[in-house]
């Protein structure tokens, strides 16, 4: 176990997801719990976009993270040396989605005007679930 997140945890929110992930896994009352943004003092955001644009994902991140928010970002980037399979993506956009419903916003990071079909189901996603959306470009 201790093997498999040390491949996989590349940074704290991803981190953050798994021990979410495997607390609604291993507990489900967690499950029919909304969660409430209530009381909190900073903003979330969650970032949206194509992986290939991890530089401006990193600049975007750092910019709204000066300005007070809590940025959670994809997994990870184009760094990962395995094979993904069908059922990791499904889990890998499972947690994307789960860090959509504990975020305020999304924010698409559309690098001139790219939005690829994983992002426009994010986008509508954050949109049934009366999250905010933002654009890196104006659309």
């Amino acid at each position: 176990m201790k093997i498999i997140i040390y491949e996989y945890v590349k940074n704290v929110d991803t981190l953050y997801c798994l021990i979410l992930f495997y607390m609604i896994v291993l507990n489900k009352k967690y499950r029919s719990k909304k969660v409430s943004n209530i009381g909190r003092k900073f903003n979330i955001i969650t970032l949206c976009g194509s992986i290939r644009f991890k530089e401006e994902f990193l600049k975007v991140q750092e910019r709204l993270t000066l300005k007070g928010n809590i940025v959670f970002t994809p997994n990870f980037f184009n760094n990962f040396k395995g094979e993904i399979s069908v059922e990791m993506k499904k889990m890998l956009d499972e947690m994307h989605r789960q860090k959509i419903d504990l975020s305020d916003e999304i924010y698409v990071i559309n690098v001139d005007g790219y939005i690829g079909e994983s992002t426009k189901s994010e986008i509508e996603y954050a949109i049934a679930n009366g999250k905010k959306v933002k654009y890196l470009e104006e659309i």
